[in-house]
């Protein structure tokens, strides 16, 4: 384990006369690993492991004869599972002691016999992918076609939709939790991916440098890099419509260049403006007045679960309100969640910064609830919960949520 060379190595030599064989260059884009540097010049020559010269940076595009690198992400969906057990058997492997092998800056090792749930990995690569999204990276993620083999078992080893959909449905649900229906995902072409990783970089150097403005629906764009720079506007007449808008990059010339605003800022106020002063007493400072909630327990990943020998399984957060918070401190208080008209309750106690990890074993008539279910061909029950968190004297704070029970 651990003994991969993640140092630059050389390029299978006929690459470059693959990527050249056509007189219209055909092969114009393939997949880079995001996660590692390349040799610069991509091309040249030495034995596996001695490489030393400079180096592409790692998540970055480059040439090579003719032909763009896409560079594209990993997921710890790994390329030689295709069942829940084998992947939870390999991540232990990869992360828990003596077998795991610690990586300055990317991995860190758990404790001898550290248990993982199938459900931990899913969520942890759905939120390394989730947040990509959110940073608007058009980087893609890959995965394996072990990873698309549907198991014929069900449990732990696999659900019957192989590793991929497992791990894509949950990721597609928390998207739509966020995003109306004309917001959809994007999925840019290789071509497209190039072009905005290189409109992204451009950007970003040229930046510090442009700056702009807007008067009624007049937008101006100060480009002071001395050369063309492509820049992105957002409710102007670039771009393509998307989510009841309009956005998209324009190449802006060096100098000033004018766009048309979709809808004009308003103009400043005419009349005098009149500051009213507040009336009645200040607020009051210390003495035994209600003290400020800095914590309370909130629900986590992931919130759609499977029901597992009569029981399932929901997380919790011990979540800071406010920025300045003392150390140490603890969520403490209790749970309810209602399934099929019947509740189930339970106490907690852990603290900040971690996660509390509930079983809730389910009463007979919501598991009898669950086989109806499955017979009429419905394979979810909707939950709520209601988290209450206790504070000195009486005072209390009441989140809620929902838990999806796969049947």
């Amino acid at each position: 384990m651990g003994t991969a060379v993640e140092t630059g190595y050389e390029q299978n030599p006929n690459l470059d006369a693959a990527f050249a064989a056509t007189a219209d260059g055909a092969i114009k884009y393939f997949g880079s690993d995001a996660s590692k540097p390349y040799p610069s010049p991509a091309d040249g020559s030495f034995a596996t492991g001695t490489y030393s010269g400079a180096e592409m940076p790692a998540g970055g595009s480059f040439a090579d004869a003719g032909a763009t690198a896409i560079p594209r992400y990993p997921a710890n969906i790994y390329y030689n599972v295709s069942t829940n057990a084998q992947e939870v058997d390999e991540y232990e492997t990869l992360y828990d002691l003596p077998t795991c092998v610690p990586v300055s800056g990317v991995t860190t090792c758990n404790a001898p016999g550290t248990p993982f749930t199938i459900a931990q990995i899913v969520a942890s690569v759905d939120q390394n992918m989730f947040q990509h999204m959110m940073g608007n990276d058009p980087r893609p993620h890959y995965f394996h076609q072990t990873n698309l083999m549907s198991s014929s078992t069900s449990g732990v080893n696999g659900d019957g939709d192989g590793l991929f959909d497992e791990t894509m449905n949950p990721l597609l649900a928390e998207y739509t939790q966020y995003f109306a229906a004309n917001a959809p995902i994007e999925q840019p072409t290789m071509a497209e991916i190039a072009a905005l990783l290189t409109e992204q970089s451009g950007w970003a150097a040229g930046q510090p440098h442009v700056t702009g403005s807007i008067t009624g629906n007049a937008v101006t764009v100060a480009n002071g890099t001395g050369a063309a720079l492509y820049a992105p506007l957002t409710g102007t007449n670039v771009g393509s419509p998307y989510a009841g808008g309009q956005s998209g990059w324009t190449l802006a010339p060096a100098g000033t260049s004018s766009y048309t605003a979709l809808a004009a800022w308003p103009a400043p106020p005419t009349n005098k403006v009149l500051v009213m002063v507040p009336y009645g007493p200040k607020p009051a400072t210390g003495g035994s007045g209600p003290k400020t909630i800095t914590y309370v327990a909130v629900q986590a990943k992931p919130k759609t679960v499977r029901i597992k020998r009569g029981r399932v399984t929901l997380s919790l957060t011990c979540h800071a309100t406010k920025r300045k918070t003392a150390r140490g401190h603890r969520c403490a208080g209790s749970l309810k969640l209602t399934l099929s008209r019947h509740g189930l309750s339970h106490t907690f106690s852990f603290k900040s910064g971690k996660t509390n990890r509930i079983t809730l074993k389910l009463s007979k008539a919501v598991q009898r609830a669950a086989i109806v279910a499955r017979r009429h061909k419905r394979h979810k029950l909707a939950g709520k919960l209601v988290i209450t968190t206790r504070f000195t004297g009486k005072s209390k704070a009441t989140r809620k949520g929902t838990l999806t029970v796969l049947t």
